[in-house]
Order: structure tokens, then C-alpha cells, then sequence
């Protein structure tokens, strides 16, 4: 029920901002919308069935070292 509930939000959400996005041509936009939709869409399932997730600043943190390798040795952390 609780899958079911989230889905038809994230849904709504869906309905509501894709079709402008697609009417002004904002593909950017509609890229980077469509890559954090499903990023929170992910995690929102992870959390209501009760998978484990790292916490998010752990997980941002290897995701900017992945993408800048010599980032943080530049900002001494």
C-alpha cells in the first residue's frame, strides 16, 4: 500500500512538471529533472522498505570523489 501511495506521488509530480517543461523546450532542465526524480524516487522505495541506504553526505562525498579525484586533496580534506 505504502509503494503504491508513493508511486502515485511521484506520479502527480510528474504529470505536473513534465508537460511544461516539454511545452518551453527545456531539455536541460527536463534532464536534470528526470535524473533527480528518479534518484529521490529510489530512495524514497529504499526507505519505506527498509533497505539499508548510506546516509546521504556519505554518499555525496564518494560521488564527488568518483567524479573530482583530485578535489578534496585540493581543500585538504
Amino acid at each position: 500500500m505504502v509503494v503504491f501511495v508513493l508511486a502515485l506521488i511521484f506520479g502527480l509530480i510528474v504529470l505536473f512538471e513534465i508537460p511544461g517543461l516539454l511545452e518551453r523546450k527545456f531539455w536541460r532542465e527536463l534532464v536534470s529533472f528526470g535524473l533527480l526524480w528518479v534518484i529521490g524516487l529510489v530512495m524514497n522505495l529504499l526507505i519505506f522498505l527498509n533497505k539499508a541506504w548510506p546516509p546521504q553526505g556519505t554518499a555525496i562525498t564518494n560521488l564527488f570523489k568518483a567524479i573530482f579525484p583530485g578535489f578534496f586533496e585540493l581543500i585538504k580534506l
